[in-house]
Parts: structure tokens; C-alpha cells; sequence
């Protein structure tokens, strides 16, 4: 009987310290999921200071300017320098994506849609994902498949001369 009375209370002791140790693990989870938080949203927001850096750079300027002007005329090399543009910006895209359906991010769907716009505006950029779409996951390829559409082979074009021609007034 001594020891049935000390089983029990060793089954009592076990079991809040079972129960201590589920709340630790909930709060180690819940530690580690606000530090993945943090690094998503740093890493988002250095992807898109890196991306807004590389339109700084004078080279990759000229070539979108070019693939929006002359696409024929681009050489190889400034057709790698805007593969690599077009990537990175692709990828930011993603990342982005994926950070927003965990709930880590804020970017929605319209502001991709807004990028998808922005980016695949000219008949290079266009040519450019039919070739290259078999990059991205096929979720992303088939939701800017369906945005690329409405955009036309020359809208940064047009939207770069309404510009101008308002400067010239």
C-alpha cells in the first residue's frame, strides 16, 4: 500500500513535469518561428534594396532601356546581365510569396500582380519568360501567366514616352 500511494504520487509528479516540458517546447517553437519571421522580413527587405540598387548601376539601365527601345540589338552579354536581373527579381517575387502565405509578410497579390506589370512590360521581357518561365515554382509561373496577358509588348515603353512628352510641355 506505501508504495501504491508513492506510485501515485510519482505518476503526479511525472506528469507536470511532462507537462512543464510541453510548455517549454511551445515556447521554444513559438521562439523560433518569430526568429524566422525576422530573418524572412530582413531578408525581403534586403532583396528588394539589392533590386532597387541594381536599377542604380548604369549598365543595367541601359540594357532595359535597350530591350525596351531596340530588344534586336541587345548582345549576349547584356542579354546575361538582364537574364540575371530578371531572375533575382523572379526570386524576390517568390520569396515574397512564400513569406506572405506563412503570414510573415504583408506583400498581397495586387503588389505582385503591380511587379508582374512592372517587369514583363516589353516585348524582351515577354520573349524573355516564355524562355525562361521552367525557373520559378509552377504556382508563380501560372499566376503570371495569367497577369502577363493584360500587359502589352510595349507598356514601360509608352509609359516612359507619356513622360517625357509631359516634360517637353
Amino acid at each position: 500500500m506505501r508504495f501504491d500511494g508513492m506510485n501515485k504520487w510519482l505518476q503526479i509528479i511525472s506528469n507536470f513535469g511532462v507537462l512543464a516540458g510541453l510548455l517549454l517546447l511551445a515556447f521554444e517553437i513559438n521562439h523560433s518561428s518569430a526568429l524566422v519571421e525576422s530573418e524572412l522580413r530582413t531578408n525581403a527587405m534586403s532583396d528588394w534594396a539589392n533590386s532597387d540598387l541594381a536599377r542604380f548601376s548604369e549598365s543595367i539601365n541601359e540594357n532595359l532601356a535597350k530591350s525596351l527601345e531596340h530588344p534586336q540589338d541587345l548582345t549576349l552579354g547584356e542579354m546575361i546581365e538582364l537574364d540575371a536581373y530578371f531572375t533575382s527579381y523572379l526570386n524576390m517575387i517568390e520569396r515574397s510569396n512564400v513569406a506572405y502565405k506563412l503570414g510573415f509578410s504583408e506583400y498581397s497579390t495586387e503588389q505582385a500582380v503591380r511587379d508582374v506589370i512592372n517587369i514583363f512590360g516589353s516585348e524582351y521581357a515577354q520573349a524573355w519568360w516564355r524562355e525562361r518561365r521552367v525557373i520559378l515554382n509552377p504556382e508563380i509561373g501560372v499566376f503570371i501567366d495569367q497577369h502577363i496577358q493584360s500587359v502589352t509588348a510595349d507598356q514601360e515603353l509608352m509609359v516612359y514616352r507619356r513622360i517625357a512628352s509631359t516634360l517637353s510641355e
